[in-house]
């Protein structure tokens, strides 16, 4: 039995031994093997053993996109121009002009009250300025022959002036018994019959401009700086649910409320076609534009203690950039930093990378930039010159020949190596 443990022990030590010696020789193995089966990889592969720790990476490149921002309110519409009619006097409505949705031009007639009053007042200013100028002619002529002297003419030019206001007056109390428009719009509902009795606080209709609605709401403060005259906007009401209506700001309130840190903001919205009404509610849609800022795909964007950082490729080196989020976008990322628009940036590979470190660029890895944000598919086609719905195949030129199975080897493995270092 006590020669059955050493013979076991012994043999233990030469596996272990055994497999020590594989260990330690299994890179001349490998290169061995890969020598002799494939040769170009094997140069390949002591090319860059000659270069000194070159890693390969996948890379892309910086684009740009803006920061916008998207604000969703409700806002309540009302006529551009609108008014409640009341009489000036009081007195009996004698006449009711338009109706219900008459459209009416500036100072056309809509009510008359009774005037018979009013005209006869006239009529005696006016008699009274006729008695005055005959006075004052009689004065003149006898101050001509020296009958009498300047002051009967003084009284009487002062007697005319008089008489001229109190007919200006007399022909002003007339008008105010007809109610005119004040501008061009639509009638609403009288509220008056011929025979009321009216007076300056009796509503008579109502009567508003609605070629174009004004929408107030409010909005925060800290979207002040990007908000302009002239914005365009969207707006939706539940009367129309399927239909979409375009305005514009027209003015921003000049100062914010202390108490709701917002501040009020007028949107006009055109009614030509006549369908909207003052008092809908509408959902507001406002596109607020930022500033343009660098774009990396979401795998260039590392983190560490310090903050965000990306990995640039300048003359073959890898350089570290530390950089901070401003936005997420689809499936990249607005950041703030020192990064040139279309500046290649490591994807794959990031791991064994170290400032300075040198780096090698699969084959066919180069990516092209994220598109800008807010880009549209134009023509049917995105903009990497796709087809929607369909991928771009390149078509090679005659006489070119396929890749041979050691490059295409090597690309796999380039690929491989980066993918399994994939942050």
């Amino acid at each position: 039995m006590p020669l059955s443990m050493r013979a076991q022990t012994v043999a233990a030590a030469v596996i272990i031994a055994l497999g020590a010696g594989l260990w330690v020789a299994r890179e001349p193995v490998s290169a061995a093997v890969i020598k002799f089966f494939k040769p170009k990889e094997a140069e390949q592969r002591a090319g860059r053993g000659r270069r000194g720790g070159v890693v390969p990476v996948v890379v892309g490149q910086v684009g740009e996109g803006r920061n916008d921002l998207r604000f969703a309110g409700v806002g309540t519409g009302r006529a551009i121009s609108h008014v409640t009619l009341y009489p000036a006097v009081s007195g009996e409505i004698r006449e009711v002009l338009v109706k219900t949705g008459d459209r009416v031009t500036k100072g056309q007639a809509i009510v008359r009250l009774d005037d018979r009053q009013a005209r006869l007042a006239v009529d005696l200013a006016r008699s009274r300025l006729d008695g005055a100028q005959r006075l004052l002619e009689r004065a003149e002529q006898l101050n001509r022959r020296n009958v009498q002297s300047m002051a009967p003419v003084l009284d009487a030019r002062t007697a005319v002036e008089q008489a001229q206001v109190g007919l200006r007056t007399a022909e002003v109390a007339l008008e105010d018994h007809t109610i005119e428009a004040p501008f061009d719009g639509v009638l609403g509902i009288p509220r008056i019959d011929i025979g009321d009795r009216v007076s300056p606080t009796t509503p008579l209709v109502t009567l508003d401009d609605r070629s174009k609605l004004v929408l107030e709401f409010d909005i925060p403060e800290h979207y002040l700086p990007r908000l302009k005259r002239g914005m365009a906007l969207e707006v939706r009401t539940p009367g129309f649910p399927r239909r979409t209506f375009e305005g514009r700001i027209g003015g921003i309130d000049s100062r914010v409320d202390p108490a709701r840190r917002t501040f009020v903001a007028r949107a006009e919205v055109d009614n030509a076609d006549d369908l909207l009404r003052p008092g809908m509610s509408f959902a507001i849609d406002l596109l607020l534009a930022g500033e343009m800022f660098p774009k990396v795909p979401d795998l260039a964007l590392q983190f560490a203690n310090d903050g965000n950082y990306v990995w640039l490729v300048e003359d073959g080196t890898a350089k570290r950039v530390k950089v901070e989020i401003v936005k997420r976008v689809s499936d990249a990322v607005l950041v703030a930093g020192p990064l040139a628009l279309g500046a290649p940036i490591v994807l794959e590979g990031v791991q064994r990378l170290r400032p300075g470190r040198k780096v090698e660029v699969a084959d066919g890895e180069r990516l092209a930039p994220p598109p800008a944000e807010g880009e549209a598919r134009k023509g049917g086609k995105r903009q990497d010159g796709r087809e929607n719905g369909t991928e771009k195949r390149s078509e090679k030129p005659a006489g070119t020949k396929p890749a041979s199975t050691g490059e295409a080897d090597m690309r796999t493995k380039a690929r491989a190596a980066a993918g399994g270092n994939r942050s």
